[in-house]
Parts: structure tokens; sequence; C-alpha cells
């Protein structure tokens, strides 16, 4: 039993149902902004963050754990763009993720690490998910 998964979204017809409809831009844009409201405490006040997360700020295998679930979501969440808005959209969504490699480029270059390192492993990738995305979104 295959079933197209954008059909399974449903899709205003006509005005009254487009009415209905009208309120999902502003709940989309508020669960992203407090999405980045939590990213940002993480950056700005990481004790606070890592206290209301519920894991100890020097516990590094519960960070990196943390780490292993974005990068699976990242690599998810493109293809299930793909798979219900298409390949523009999915390349898009692609070239939006290169925000994650970049960060994770400054953290390592801010925190001693090697350029290197930040730019081969992070800025590579950073660079494929853009090249990767524009592509795409042809």
């Amino acid at each position: 039993m295959s079933r197209n998964l954008a059909s399974a979204i449903p899709r205003p017809h006509h005005t009254s149902q487009a009415s209905a409809y009208a309120h999902r831009p502003r709940q989309v844009f508020g669960c992203c902004l407090a999405i980045n409201f939590i990213g940002a405490r993480f950056l700005l006040a990481p004790n606070v963050a890592a206290e209301g997360f519920g894991v100890a700020v020097d516990d590094a295998r519960a960070f990196t754990a943390i780490k292993g679930i974005r990068d699976i979501t990242s690599g998810i969440v493109p293809l299930v763009v793909w798979r219900v808005a298409g390949q523009s959209a999915s390349g898009w969504a692609m070239t939006a993720a290169a925000v994650t490699p970049i960060g994770d480029a400054l953290v390592v270059i801010s925190r001693g690490g090697s350029w290197g390192t930040a730019l081969g492993i992070h800025g590579a990738t950073a660079a494929v998910l853009i090249a990767t995305g524009q592509y795409l979104a042809k």
C-alpha cells in the first residue's frame, strides 16, 4: 500500500477552508523562534541551558550524544522536505542546514581547535551542503 506522503497533507481548496489554515504560519514561526531561543541560550548561558536541558555542563558524553542526534536530524529533515515538497525545497533546506557546520567550524576555531579540522571537516561539510543544495534548488 504505497501512498504519496505529499497527498496526505491537506490543502485548502476554497476561501473558507483557506482561512482555516491562516494561523499555521504563525505557529511555525513561533516554534522556530522558540527553538532558536533555546539554541541561543546554549551559546550565551551554557550552564543555565545545560541545567535546563537536564544534563551537567561537564558531561561530555551527554553533549556528544546530543550532537549525534542533531546530526541524524540534519540528515533526515532534507529527505522529508524532498519527499513532501520536492527537489527545490530540499535544496534550500540543505543550503540552510549549512549553518550547522559553519557554526561548528567557528566553535572549533574559537575554542583553540585546529584550523585544519575547522576547515577540512566542518568547512568542507558546509561547502558540500551549499553546493548540493544550490544544485537541487534549481
